[in-house]
């Protein structure tokens, strides 16, 4: 039996004052879950700071500047080719307003219950589901 390799992916849980979480949705020419709603954020390069490469996909992605604050936790998921862990960090958006990359389709800023009636990839489910 041949392990698929592992793949790292960085996401962040923004919130707003009201308590609501940041999510992105995928566009439908998405290779992996087109549609489908998700936090922002992406790879990590290789050799790269983890941090900076939370900062880097939000920023390509939203055209926004944000700040990790902490892990908010860790989630995976298996692809055909790999399997994807996930390193999600609470993060405060410091500047800049959104403008989608042609990666995502819509940003939205959801509450628990909105999101949990979303179509959400699985992974990112119980990040979103917690309360402020």
């Amino acid at each position: 039996m041949t392990a698929k390799p592992f793949a790292l992916s960085v996401k962040a849980r923004i919130r707003n004052e009201e308590g609501k979480v940041l999510l992105v949705r995928r566009s439908r020419r998405a290779k992996g879950n087109p549609g489908k709603w998700e936090l922002p954020g992406g790879k990590v390069d290789p050799n790269e700071d983890i941090g900076r490469a939370l900062k880097r996909e939000v920023a390509e992605e939203l055209g926004i500047v944000i700040e990790p604050i902490r892990v908010a936790g860790a989630a995976q998921s298996e692809l055909s080719d790999r399997v994807v862990a996930y390193l999600v960090f609470d993060a405060q958006a410091i500047s800049g307003v959104i403008r989608l990359s042609d990666e995502h389709s819509e940003a939205a800023w959801m509450s628990a219950t909105e999101a949990g009636k979303a179509d959400v990839v699985p992974y990112c489910r119980p990040f979103v589901a917690e309360s402020a």
